[in-house]
């Protein structure tokens, strides 16, 4: 009788899961009357979470009690069972066997078509193999009480790369899709050939990066090392897209000096297509350059906050120094560098005295822009305009070296401190 109240308990249970958790109260008890005598077996009862009966003592009554016993736990999951889960009990007409069979159905087959494809993404497996992969670590942490900050700061790392490489590959779709339709309606002329050249290049360069990017950090090295060679991976592209670009003029010069008089316009054609490019690996060069020199003074910063309130004081004693000579970048550039050193004066001296004399600086050196006079000042931008974008990014690589040295320089100064 025990074995039997413990079979139709788990099948309960088993049917209670399957059921979206339905969780039945109560408990279960089958046995056998007291026998009276004169040939008298006893009767065989069932409860069944309050719903009882009684069933002859032999195996009629065995059967009889094994099919009420069912019918009870189908009236009590059929009361508690909502959406998907009542249909499927109401049509399995009172038999264990036929909701089993539906269950099983329902879970294999049906639920299936109705899953999002965003879950079945090679995209969401993988966030999904690196939430995994951080789970027991993050418990475990949680058990000891101990902060998991490092632990989920690794993790969301690594979703980020995830997500940098889901991307990155869409992006060259998006390049590819693009590629074709140019020859397409283009046809093969060779400015067609210039633009379909130029896009594979910065597609092909996006692709280096990264994987120069991963192979860096692989060796162990350190940020300031990897960030270094990171800088000097984008100066070469920058003047290997120069290149290229110089040879696709060079071929529109060839054409030009064929053509006769009509030359002429392609060859300035081609000349403005040279310094267009030159403008584009500009930006490139100069954002990097921006880049490696907040290190100093970002919260990317190795030092301390006075390491980069120090930094980013020697940046606005540079520009504005380069500013009042009339360099037109370093006018251009001076609110920047104010609004840096104001921010990290801010952090060091909250308020008082010391973020007074920083703000009244701040105020004098601007104020001092205006003293060159509107004429100088004209002139000034003037003569950067008049200058060629190749120009330009040959002195924006120059820069860029000087700040990644500048950045090593304050590593080391860093770590020759004492430790305090």
């Amino acid at each position: 009788s025990e074995s039997a109240a413990q079979s139709i308990a788990s099948l309960a249970a088993q049917l209670g899961a399957a059921l979206g958790g339905i969780k039945l109260g109560g408990e279960v008890a089958v046995g056998v009357t007291q026998s009276r005598g004169d040939g008298d077996v006893g009767k065989l009862y069932l409860d069944v979470n309050g719903k009882k009966g009684e069933f002859s003592n032999d195996e009629e009554g065995a059967k009889a009690l094994a099919a009420q016993a069912s019918k009870y736990l189908l009236e009590q999951l059929t009361t508690l069972a909502t959406g998907d889960y009542a249909g499927i009990l109401n049509a399995s007409g009172g038999s264990i066997e036929k909701l089993q069979s539906d269950l099983t159905w329902y879970t294999d087959v049906y639920k299936k078509f109705g899953e999002t494809a965003a879950a079945a993404s090679a995209y969401q497996q993988a966030l999904d193999q690196v939430t995994a992969a951080y789970a027991t670590n993050i418990a475990k942490a949680q058990e000891l009480s101990l902060s998991t900050e490092a632990i989920t700061a690794a993790r969301q790392k690594d979703f980020e790369a995830v997500t940098a490489q889901r991307d990155a590959q869409f992006g060259a779709f998006g390049t590819n899709l693009e590629v074709r339709q140019l020859v397409a309606t283009g046809g093969d002329t060779l400015p067609i050939q210039e633009r379909v050249g130029m896009m594979q290049f910065d597609l092909q360069a996006k692709q280096q990066m990264a994987q120069a990017k991963a192979t860096l950090e692989s060796w162990g090295l350190s940020a300031e090392m990897v960030t270094g060679q990171l800088a000097w991976n984008e100066a070469v592209l920058a003047q290997e897209r120069l290149g290229v670009q110089k040879q696709y003029a060079d071929q529109a010069l060839a054409i030009a000096n064929q053509s006769g008089a009509d030359g002429v316009a392609a060859a300035q054609q081609a000349a403005q297509a040279q310094q267009q490019a030159a403008g584009s690996a500009l930006s490139v060069v100069t954002n990097l350059r921006d880049y490696v020199g907040s290190l100093s003074t970002s919260d990317a910063s190795a030092g301390t906050v006075m390491d980069r309130f120090g930094a980013a004081g020697n940046d606005f004693n540079a520009i504005y120094g380069a500013a009042a000579a009339g360099d037109a970048n370093s006018i251009s550039g001076l609110q920047g560098a104010a609004e840096t050193y104001r921010g990290l004066a801010r952090e060091v001296y909250g308020g008082g005295q010391g973020y007074a004399d920083a703000i009244k600086l701040i105020g004098d050196r601007i104020g001092s822009i205006a003293d060159i006079g509107s004429d100088a000042l004209t002139q000034s931008f003037i003569r950067e305009n008049d200058r060629e974008n190749t120009d330009r990014v040959v002195d924006a690589i120059a820069e860029l070296r000087a700040e990644n040295v500048q950045l090593r320089a304050d590593i080391k100064q860093i770590l020759m401190k004492p430790a305090a």
